[in-house]
C-alpha cells in the first residue's frame, strides 16, 4: 500500500524520533485527537 507524502513523512519523523521533523507535518495551528485527547498547536501536539 501506498500511502501519500504527508503520511509518510509522519511515520518517518515518528520512527526517527525527529520532532522537528514531526511537527512540520501539521500546520501551526493544527488540532490532534488521539486516544480521547485533544491536543492544539504545536507546542501541545510537540
Amino acid at each position: 500500500m501506498k500511502l501519500p507524502q504527508a503520511i509518510q513523512a509522519y511515520f518517518e519523523a515518528d520512527r526517527k524520533n525527529n520532532c522537528e521533523a514531526l511537527l512540520a507535518c501539521f500546520t501551526p495551528r493544527a488540532a490532534v485527537h488521539d486516544e480521547g485527547r485533544s491536543h492544539s498547536g504545536h507546542y501541545a501536539i510537540g
